[in-house]
């Protein structure tokens, strides 16, 4: 023994009584650990992280109560310690506490030798840092869902410094916003003064320099151009850092696109304004009324109809049915009961007080849009016709035959009279130009008139004759004629018992009106309601209700369903380029080509703009993917008539399909817009997969 050995063999009792007592008294953690895993020593702060007794903790080796995640990662830097690769390791890890819940420590171990350099055991020094690791979860989702919200409300957030006149920071979607690829930044972004449009350039500027000298945060709305030219409509905000100085230096933004907003806005205000045209030209007004919550919102036309101002229209069911005649109050709310999952055509004559005092007859035609969980109708949706005029007509038909019989010539009614039994048919003059013949070839007899009906629409007309003069009842019915020339005539008949003549005979009399321009009318606002009207296809409104219908019967009957969502490819260049009328003649020939590339059950929409939308009932992700190739390859190769011919337009498109039974329409939209958006991303003129 050396006298160096002999002094540390009579220093080491005092050393160990040191250690001993920095070992009981430590503030974390401390445990002596064996070779093979157990636990040699512990103190009483480890015994209360892990929340076993020393006396267990003795029992047991450091494996035992290691989440098992963590046991591989830790035995490497064991196996390290012992290798002599390194002299101790810390690393985060979990252990299980005694109660079953985990328990995150701050792990550091140092490995003793013996004077022979031979491993003893290891010494570990724990620290438990679960409440850090559980903020930082929190910290950490809160980010996550942050930055997820942004990414779905495409909201891009930027911090600008006045000072340096530059950005200090942006989120992804910043940038998405502006058309910029972030590999394509050499050094720090200038901000968006450089994309702003330049009839909107001074205004913007104007606001920011404002904002600065006031210290005070501003909103507006303005246009960008981005990199490939396409313009978006961005809404601002922007508020000054109070802690950044005074005046403030620093300024945290967002920007939001919201081009699709004022598209939607303006076909909106479009839509309606062709509406409103075709409501007025024919007299008529459209109307909804919720059932549920008893409001009544009639379009602008219904009270001016009435002779009301804007500003003295109701919404209030009660208070528009006050303005109802007393004696069709009861009528109008028998008219509206309608049976669970009715969707048929209904129709109610009412009067109503204008404002001058007089009533107004109305012809109501309305069904149900909307039903309740339990198929009961919860909103209704109507046309009204100003009949004021034909019920005067009608009423003068009895007071003054001579003279109603020359107004009807002008509004196309005819006058007819039978003899009661076998008489002949007496016409008025204006039957002539209803029906398209001569005097002479008028029908004679009701089996005549029957020949001249559409097939389509006998029997019913033949049915109400024999119910009419068995019963001796008055009728009324619509139904249509073939003219001589072969054109078909919508007819509005009235026909009733007239009084005993002075030899006893009875007759029966009507008149017959043409609504052939009303018929085309309704229709036509029907198909305004469902059908786009340049390019034919069904409109955004009308594919989304289908799509409700489909996606239940998918999911009851254990059915595929998917959808194709495209847009053309640089179609702004095309209208830029060739000009709208062209713009519009390619949105047509893509829609014909669609339509004549899909099967007769699959529904295709313009969604908005040169976007569509197809839903594929019964088709899984795979076929559909089939189908969108072959739309793009024949997009691709279609060429429209221009000079000089235009050709090689393209589109991009995104597919998805039904997930499970909680999918909605909502989340596939969602899906499939990503999708497209992506392929866009990735080039164009391609289609993706988002199932």
């Amino acid at each position: 023994m050396t006298l160096k050995d002999e002094k540390n063999d009579q220093d080491r009792p005092q050393w160990e009584a040191r250690f001993r007592s920095a070992f009981e008294t430590a503030g974390h953690g401390m445990a002596i650990v064996g070779l093979d895993g157990r636990f040699l020593e512990v103190n009483e702060s480890w015994t209360s992280i892990v929340g076993y007794s020393r006396e267990e903790l003795l029992a047991l080796d450091y494996q035992s109560i290691t989440h098992p995640d963590d046991l591989a990662l830790d035995a490497a830097h064991v196996q390290e310690l012992v290798a002599g690769l390194t002299r101790f390791y810390a690393m985060e890890k979990r252990y299980i506490h005694k109660r079953g819940y985990i328990v995150w420590i701050l792990l550091n171990v140092g490995l003793v030798h013996d004077s022979d350099n031979r491993p003893l055991y290891f010494v570990s020094q724990i620290q438990d840092i679960t409440e850090r690791k559980v903020m930082e979860g929190a910290r950490q989702q809160t980010q996550t869902a942050l930055a997820q919200a942004q990414k779905l409300a495409q909201l891009g957030y930027y911090r600008w410094s006045r000072s340096q006149q530059r950005l200090l920071s942006y989120n992804e979607e910043y940038l998405k916003i502006l058309g910029v690829d972030p590999e394509s930044i050499a050094e720090d972004l200038p901000g968006i003064e450089p994309f702003l449009h330049t009839e909107d350039r001074q205004r913007v500027i104007q606001a920011h320099r404002a904002a600065e000298v006031q210290g005070k945060g501003f909103h507006l709305e303005f246009r960008i151009v981005r990199p490939d030219g396409a313009i978006r409509h961005l809404l601002g905000l922007s508020e000054p850092e109070s802690a950044s100085g005074d005046p403030p230096d620093i300024w945290s933004g967002t920007v939001q696109d919201i081009t699709l907003q004022k598209q939607q806005a303006a076909d909106l205000q479009a839509y309606q304004a062709r509406l409103e045209l075709a409501l007025e030209t024919a007299g008529a007004a459209y109307w909804e009324l919720d059932l549920t919550n008893r409001t009544y919102t009639p379009g602008p036309e219904y009270y001016a109809i009435l002779g009301y101002g804007p500003d003295e229209a109701t919404q209030d069911f009660e208070s528009w049915l006050a303005l109802v005649h007393p004696d069709d109050v009861e009528k109008i709310g028998l008219s509206h009961l309608l049976p669970p999952n009715d969707k048929a055509k209904h129709e109610v004559e009412y009067r109503i007080r204008s404002k001058n005092g007089a009533w107004r007859w109305f012809l109501s035609h309305f069904r149900a849009c909307a039903f309740d969980h339990l198929g009961r109708p919860a909103r209704l949706l109507g046309i009204d016709f100003d009949i004021t005029e034909q019920r005067k007509h009608e009423a003068e038909l009895t007071e003054a035959r001579a003279q109603v019989a020359d107004a009807a010539r002008r509004a196309k009614i005819a006058f007819w009279r039978q003899q009661f039994g076998f008489g002949a048919l007496v016409w008025s003059e204006a039957a002539e130009e209803i029906t398209g013949r001569r005097a002479a070839e008028l029908p004679a007899t009701t089996e005549d008139l029957l020949k001249l009906v559409h097939r389509e629409d006998v029997e019913r007309v033949r049915t109400t004759y024999v119910q009419a003069r068995a019963r001796a009842k008055a009728y009324d019915l619509e139904y249509r004629i073939l003219r001589s020339d072969g054109a078909v005539t919508w007819l509005h008949e009235i026909g009733e018992i007239e009084q005993a003549h002075a030899d006893g005979s009875v007759s029966f009399s009507g008149t017959m009106q043409d609504i052939t321009e009303r018929k085309k009318l309704e229709a036509r606002l029907e198909q305004l309601a469902t059908v786009d009207e340049l390019t034919g296809a069904q409109n955004r409104r009308s594919i989304l209700a289908q799509a409700q219908i489909e996606l239940r019967r998918a999911l009851r009957f254990k059915h595929n369903l998917a959808f194709l969502f495209f847009d053309i490819d640089h179609f702004k260049q095309v209208n830029d380029r060739f000009g709208h009328k062209l713009g519009d003649l390619v949105l047509s020939t893509l829609s014909d080509i669609c339509r004549g590339a899909l099967r007769p059950s699959d529904v295709f929409a313009r969604y908005g703009g040169e976007e569509f939308l197809v839903m594929l009932p019964e088709t899984d992700i795979a076929q559909a993917t089939v189908v969108g190739q072959r739309l793009t390859a024949q997009v691709r190769q279609a060429v429209f008539s221009v000079d000089p011919p235009l050709r090689g337009l393209t589109i991009s498109a995104g597919v998805t399909a039904i997930r499970d039974a909680d999918d909605t329409i909502e989340a596939m939209l969602e899906r499939v817009d990503k999708a497209l958006y992506r392929a866009k991303e990735l080039g164009r003129d391609r289609i993706e997969i988002l199932p």
